[in-house]
């Protein structure tokens, strides 16, 4: 598989909160009819292009300790909603698992498959279909150290992996402005061969608050 190069990450996200300020720029523009505003002289209002009101944050945080199987998840979001059904995140992530394994042989003193740490970032999209029903997209990048064989030796070897999770979900109002959801997605560019994770689908749950 082709590796997506992690400039690319950035550069959606530059594109994704210029396009924001367009679209809150063409909303906030008065109306013309042959060159003239209707509405007379424009003075300055001082307002930010970004409407503070649409901001939510969020994310998901999650641990599990059984059978000396650890695993923790911290992954918070700060999101934009750019119209009423559509709405834009994007934060760090960080996951940590750590299991013991029978029969293991060792490199160097230390086991790669017993302890894995993932940290990266994601940017997701997410379109309200109805009235708790959404549909969900993301492009993560994770950091990881991965085991290699070198010549005559073991050792360790960081690298970059590259996930776009699509699915979809469903929101639930708790109280107030505080959200919980659920979603189910499937990487489209898993690889079994060089990712951390054990499978290209996502069950997740999280909390979302509009501020």
């Amino acid at each position: 598989m082709k590796k997506i190069n992690i400039t690319a990450f950035f550069m959606i996200l530059l594109l994704v909160v210029a396009g924001i300020m367009e679209v809150e720029a063409q909303i906030r523009r008065p109306n013309t009819r042959g060159g003239t505003s209707t509405r007379g002289p424009q003075k300055p209002t001082g307002k930010s292009i970004l409407n503070s009101q649409k901001l939510f944050v969020g994310g998901d945080v999650a641990a599990s300790f059984n059978n000396n199987f650890t695993y923790i998840v911290i992954a918070p979001l700060l999101g934009y909603r750019i119209t009423e059904r559509a709405s834009i995140a994007a934060g760090p992530s960080f996951q940590y698992s750590s299991r013991p394994l029978f029969n293991a042989n060792p490199v160097n003193g230390f086991d790669c498959e017993s302890k894995k740490s993932v940290w990266g970032a994601r940017t997701m999209g997410r379109y309200d279909i109805v009235q708790g029903l959404f549909a969900h997209v993301e492009f993560d990048a994770y950091n990881f150290q991965k085991c290699t064989r070198l010549p005559k030796q073991f050792g360790k070897a960081k690298t970059w992996i590259y996930r776009l999770p699509i699915g979809g979900g469903y929101s639930q109002r708790l109280v107030g402005n505080t959200f919980a959801n659920f979603y189910v997605l499937y990487d489209v560019l898993y690889d079994e061969d060089t990712s951390p994770f054990n499978s290209p689908f996502i069950y997740n749950g999280g909390i979302t608050v509009r501020l």
